[in-house]
């Protein structure tokens, strides 16, 4: 019988790779097609003007400031370079979150195999972090970059020291991938503990030596702490010890469960209720905490592997328990993404676990249960990324598991009224007050109101935003709408610029400021406000928009076509910005850009009558 030749390692190698990548691409790909959600993405990526081209301005400005509570630059960048590729598309930002997470994944195997010498057990480990229904935020969410990002970078500096421990080289390259974990998300700050965690696995004694070569990684988390207290601190005085504390053991259970059996997934995990000792909502959970901890400790008397597993988890989430407090609206007791890497500890001991049974089942009914147990969470996390489908789907989800959350029926009101369901966005609304009486909420409820030519209840509902808030901008802004569309015009430039005192970066009032100011006939002074909220938000395409027609009305043709060329530069789909730059172009004899223009309107809005009168004109149709 002739014998095989068998497979050379590096072929072995990319097959377990390819692997790795169809699962991941089978489970997540139908999150490649979703839709930026309202949830962050506005704030980080679609609408932010520092990740919308790579400068010497915008890179001072991610590497210099917060977003706005978090120092991310290293994540800022990765999007500068998604936006460069393929602008606002989110196809592109969700393919870098899946490739992130495929080669996180593959990270995973590299990291337990390197611990545990035993490659059946690095792969279950990686393949069971690749499906996880927990790590489906992380990966289907574009704004969890920051998480994707810094654990690829924490798996590198762990696998680095892991293999200057056995090599006696890559600690600098350890150090330098630290560095790079930092700037993506400095949350994995308590990374220099799990190198001693490693020490204390490999039963390394812990002495001056092993202290010193990790000084400089305590030097980077100790200089990169304090810059995110600076950025935390309002959330940081939000809370008593003891309710950190308490909040901090219920999280803890909270994620324990969801890696053991995750279900009832959801983007929030609100809690209304009193944090105390005698709640036996927090009562339990620092119970259970405490007895995991003392047994992590009394397992180190027959083997450190448990003690290593427990307290990987709960050094790597750590960080992550200063932000319960997150948000002005709700409070969060958890979010999937903080548990991402940190399960990979949970998941180590799931996998030593399963080659334990090992020993005692036969070996196919052994891997027909892993197989199981992958293809039911990938089957899981290939469902909750539906969820993740848009923003009235993300928030259905919320209250599907979590009816009491203020938060997801005050967003879901919102996605209503953008689609001018006002009835269903007020029905939220009303829920969302009812839950929790917000200012925000109530300027959101008046604008559904106001949209219903309800004005008086809508005056009601602002007036009361302004009870609860002398200081809420969306309620004066609010209220500066209503009374234009009233025609109350000074009592509407009163509320701007009440709006604009509070926050002078408002773009949206100083573009509002410039319509009124258009309407009572004063071209120069709308000049002056459309400018301002340029100043403010550089890519703001229909501010250059309304400042091309107030130049028009002062009859200066030039100014009034670069300022639409911007609008279209900013959003190339604007059909107004170019219907008006048809027309600049037609006056001024230049046929072929203006028939340009009209053509282009036409693939937009086929049926645009402006756009066919033009070419007709023109000559072309």
């Amino acid at each position: 019988m002739e014998e095989t030749t068998p497979l050379p390692a590096r072929h072995i190698l990319g097959l377990v790779v390819a692997v790795f990548f169809l699962l991941t691409f089978t489970v997540y790909y139908q999150s490649l097609f979703h839709p930026f959600v309202r949830w962050d993405d506005g704030l980080l990526i679609y609408d932010n003007p520092a990740v919308w081209a790579i400068t010497p301005a915008t890179l001072k400005r991610i590497f210099t400031s917060y977003d706005p509570e978090l120092y991310i630059p290293l994540t800022f960048l990765t999007y500068q370079i998604d936006f460069l590729i393929g602008g606002t598309n989110p196809v592109i930002y969700h393919l870098s979150n899946l490739l992130f997470h495929t080669a996180n994944a593959i990270l995973v195997a590299w990291f337990i195999f390197l611990l545990s010498k035993q490659k059946w057990i690095g792969l279950a480990c990686g393949f069971l972090f690749a499906v996880h229904p927990l790590h489906t935020e992380a990966v289907a969410w574009a704004s969890a970059r920051k998480d994707v990002l810094s654990t690829f970078f924490f798996l590198l500096t762990l696998i680095g020291y892991l293999r200057y421990r056995s090599t006696g080289r890559y600690l600098k390259h350890s150090l330098i991938a630290y560095l790079f974990a930092l700037l993506a998300k400095v949350t994995v700050a308590t990374l220099p503990v799990l190198l001693l965690l490693l020490d204390v696995l490999e039963g390394r004694k812990i002495d001056r030596k092993a202290l010193m070569e990790k000084i400089p990684f305590f030097a980077l988390s100790i200089v990169f702490g304090i810059i995110a207290i600076f950025g935390k601190s309002e959330i940081l005085q939000r809370a008593t010890l003891l309710e950190k504390i308490l909040m901090s053991c219920k999280s803890t259970v909270f994620y324990l469960e969801k890696i053991i059996w995750p279900t009832k997934l959801s983007v929030l995990y609100p809690y209304v209720g009193d944090i105390g000792i005698t709640n036996p909502d927090f009562l339990w959970p620092a119970i259970s905490v405490a007895i995991l901890i003392l047994i992590a400790f009394l397992s180190l008397k027959k083997s450190r592997v448990f003690f290593f597993g427990v307290f990987f988890f709960l050094i790597t989430i750590s960080p992550t328990f200063l932000n319960f407090a997150k948000g002005e609206m709700d409070l969060y007791f958890a979010s999937d993404r903080y548990a991402y890497a940190g399960s990979i500890g949970i998941l180590f001991l799931l996998a030593l676990g399963l080659a334990h049974l090992s020993k005692r089942l036969p070996l196919v009914a052994l891997n027909g249960g892993i197989g199981a147990l992958v293809l039911l969470f990938a089957w899981m996390a290939h469902a909750q990324s539906q969820t993740w489908a848009g923003t009235e789907a993300l928030f259905q989800n919320v209250i599907e598991h979590y009816q009491d959350s203020h938060v997801a029926h005050n967003n879901l009101g919102n996605a209503y009224r953008r689609q001018e369901d006002i009835t269903k966005a007020i029905e939220h609304f009303e829920k969302a007050i009812a839950i929790r009486d917000h200012p925000r909420t109530r300027s959101n409820y008046g604008a559904a109101l106001r949209k219903q030519g309800k004005m008086e209840e809508a005056l009601a509902q602002y007036d009361r935003a302004l009870e609860l808030d002398p200081e809420s901008k969306n309620a004066h802004f609010g209220l500066g709408i209503l009374y234009a569309e009233l025609g109350k015009r000074d009592e509407a430039l009163l509320e701007y610029q009440r709006a604009i005192a509070i926050d002078p970066t408002y773009s949206e009032v100083y573009l509002n400021l410039g319509a009124l100011y258009m309407q009572m006939d004063q071209p120069q002074e709308a000049i002056d406000q459309y400018q301002k909220a340029i100043a403010t938000t550089p890519y703001f395409a229909q501010a250059y928009y309304n400042l091309g027609v107030a130049y028009r009305k002062i009859d200066k043709p030039r100014q009034a076509m670069e300022n639409y060329e911007m609008a279209i530069r900013y959003e190339p789909s604007f059909v107004a910005a170019r219907i008006n730059l048809g027309i600049a172009y037609y006056e001024r004899k230049r046929l072929e850009d203006a028939r340009e223009q009209f053509e282009i309107v036409l693939l937009y809005d086929p049926g645009n009558q402006r756009a066919l009168s033009a070419l007709k004109q023109i000559g072309v149709r």
